[in-house]
């Protein structure tokens, strides 16, 4: 779009023969990071420190989508308190953006427009430098990416301010010639950069000693004040987590260490048991081994091939039997391929059995009137064979291999 001037102010300013104001190659705002207060953005979950990064790309800032909602919207000196609509526009509006484009060359990176600016006040503020930096006003969405960093999409413009300071810094400004690179000069100006609530401009009017700046000063270092507490608060927490993962990790630890040390006891009975253990079963049986098997499983042949195993098995299948040998398995019918273990188990039951027969014949006879009976024999003797064979058990253990 060209507009029709008669007196060139500068290199990048004009003024139309009715006297409005014509700007060249504004940059209303850039690709690149941009700094929020927390408050400013309650959606997005906090950082480490006191400030939230948006992240703008360029796919978002040129989207042809974003780039037409901002042509031939209303400027404004300041930003107002509401959008501008209908409603509001007379009241609001002291000019036009025309021909939004991307920027190439100095303002490469730059969303870019010119200004037609028309009314008196705003006129004379530009010219005399009042308000040169701009600041859009606009709706987008907010992508969280992680903690105290997002990503903004989908722009769309409302208006474009002319403010003394704009979030987006002086690179989006108002020039009389091609800009160079700008640094901002001061500590106030990084201050007010750094700390803008409303829109993308820090508090308009730029002087310290306003309400306006002191009431933001004051809500931002509260907000500063909160994020301390609750980050001290948070430190607390993490450290007491600490404690208790290193105190759990100390404890398994020593159960690593017990674990170790049972299992290096067991292998070391286990090696003196089958050092000590005879085979488990021969053709040829000694005199004692027979005598031992015949009284778990009477009538055996003694020439049994595994005579142990044979024996237990046997013994297993009678109720006195199973009795002796369960003290020694806990209830379960022997590992009979564990020599270590069939062999104690052999021995331990076969001594049970044989005292509790001897018990049972030695009180066989006796009794209380007659009428004792089965039942506490019965009882008396399985008792004895649990209390005997506790007693083998443990000058016994049986390796768990």
């Amino acid at each position: 779009m060209h507009f029709y001037c008669t007196a060139k102010l500068s290199d990048k300013m004009h003024k139309t023969p009715e006297g409005y104001l014509v700007c060249q190659d504004v940059a209303i705002t850039r690709v690149g990071e941009l700094q929020y207060l927390p408050g400013e953005m309650p959606t997005i979950a906090r950082g480490n420190n006191d400030i939230i990064i948006v992240e703008r790309t360029e796919d978002d800032v040129f989207h042809e989508d974003t780039i037409r909602s901002f042509e031939g919207k209303p400027i404004t000196i300041h930003h107002p308190k509401e959008f501008v609509g209908p409603h509001n526009y007379r009241e609001l509006s002291v000019g036009s953006l025309n021909n939004v484009r991307r920027g190439t060359g100095d303002m490469l990176g730059k969303l870019v427009t010119d200004f037609l600016i028309t009314d008196a006040v705003a006129i004379d503020k530009v010219e005399r430098r009042e308000l040169r930096e701009v600041s859009c006003g606009y709706e987008a969405e907010y992508k969280q990416l992680k903690p105290g960093r997002a990503r903004q999409t989908d722009i769309r413009g409302n208006h474009v301010a002319l403010v003394p300071r704009g979030r987006a810094g002086p690179e989006c400004a108002i020039f009389d010639s091609a800009p160079k690179e700008i640094h901002m000069s001061t500590a106030k100006e990084k201050f007010l950069a750094m700390m803008s609530k409303v829109f993308d401009g820090a508090p308009d009017d730029g002087d310290e000693t306003s309400d306006e700046f002191k009431l933001f000063k004051k809500k931002a270092e509260k907000e500063k004040a909160d994020l301390e507490e609750a980050k001290t608060a948070s430190d607390k927490k993490a450290k007491d987590a600490q404690t208790v993962a290193d105190k759990a990790t100390a404890d398994l630890k020593i159960a690593q260490d017990s674990v170790a040390k049972l299992t290096t006891d067991l292998a070391t009975v286990t090696a003196e048991v089958t050092a000590l253990k005879k085979p488990a079963g021969k053709t040829t049986n000694d005199a004692a081994i027979v005598a031992k098997a015949e009284i778990l499983a009477p009538g055996i042949a003694a020439d049994t091939q595994d005579i142990q195993v044979a024996a237990l098995k046997k013994a297993y299948a009678t109720a006195d039997g199973k009795t002796a040998i369960d003290v020694f398995t806990g209830g379960k019918e022997p590992a009979y391929d564990n020599a270590a273990a069939v062999d104690v188990i052999f021995n331990g039951a076969s001594a049970s059995i044989s005292a509790a027969r001897k018990a049972a014949l030695a009180g066989g006879g006796g009794g209380n009137g007659g009428g004792s009976g089965k039942a506490n024999d019965g009882q008396q003797t399985t008792d004895f064979y649990t209390s005997f064979a506790d007693a083998a058990a443990k000058a016994h253990p049986i390796p768990k291999l």
